[in-house]
């Protein structure tokens, strides 16, 4: 959250809270086209929406906060599957 906050984008606490949710909501956290065009918005209707290199950095910093993160539940997600196709039909 405070790597956002030091981007100074113009994003309040609870307002890059809501970036970071839709980071991590995201597959491997990378927003999809639309979610970028939300994410742009992010600050409200009464703010002008973020550039798209402004999200891209803010998407990168949440990337960075968070990669230990994403690499544990990619091994964790492996490791699920691989108990689930080990051939015992569970």
């Amino acid at each position: 959250m405070f790597a956002l906050l030091e981007l100074n984008l113009g994003l309040e606490y609870d307002t890059a809270a809501r970036f970071v949710r839709l980071c991590r909501a995201a597959p491997r956290m990378v927003l999809s086209k639309g979610k970028t065009k939300l994410a742009a918005k992010v600050r409200g209707k009464d703010v002008p929406a973020l550039e798209a290199e402004d999200v891209r950095r803010a998407q990168d910093a949440v990337l960075g906060a968070y990669a230990a993160t994403l690499a544990l539940e990619e091994t964790q997600r492996a490791a699920t599957a691989a108990r689930t196709n080990d051939g015992d039909g569970v």
